[in-house]
């Protein structure tokens, strides 16, 4: 294929087209919160640089327009979709675990994380139940996502990855878009 067609492919792509729009919208949101956190006079945390916000808005956006793309697909196929396997029940999981529910100092903290602190014997940790409780509820809400996955990936393995990956990094950069750059006080 001629470079100038995979150009002009990508281009009129329609879910190309809507991942652009929403980073781009996404970006303007950033902007006018970015403003808002540089002239709160009680907000110490750090907002994210310009240049960075605009990779994070398109894997955002990115992310938002693979969930539309997976509702059209499972229209009139919900019973098929959603009924329970052990492949949606792993993919729920790693989700579940892998999800950040917080980033601070850029790194994330999942309920994963807090299962396994709690797990090493050398860190006195009390986060086993808040571990798992967190997972419990993570789950349930990203079940539909991940059977949405599994479902339009089958035998697909490296693309459902990369779905999942989506997933998790969307909501990463989220949080950073969101709440800056989020750091620890002594």
């Amino acid at each position: 294929m001629q470079r100038g067609m995979m150009l002009r492919n990508l281009i009129t792509n329609p879910s190309i087209q809507l991942a652009l729009f929403l980073g781009l919208g996404i970006e303007f949101a950033f902007l006018w919160r970015r403003s808002t956190l540089l002239s709160d006079q009680y907000y110490s945390d750090v907002p994210l640089p310009i240049l960075l916000s605009v990779p994070f808005c398109l894997v955002v956006g990115y992310a938002l327009a693979m969930i539309w793309w997976l509702i059209r697909q499972t229209k009139g196929q919900a019973r098929f979709t959603f009924r329970f396997s052990r492949a949606r029940f792993l993919a729920t999981a790693c989700l579940a675990a892998f999800i950040p529910f917080a980033v601070i100092d850029w790194v994330p903290w999942t309920p994963g994380g807090l299962l396994v602190m709690s797990i090493l014997p050398p860190i006195e940790f009390e986060g086993l139940g808040f571990g798992l409780l967190m997972m419990a509820v993570a789950s349930m809400p990203l079940y539909p996502v991940a059977a949405m996955i599994v479902h339009h990936t089958q035998n697909r393995r490296w693309v459902r990855l990369g779905f999942l990956a989506v997933v998790f990094w969307s909501v990463y950069f989220g949080f950073m878009l969101w709440f800056g750059i989020v750091q620890f006080r002594t």
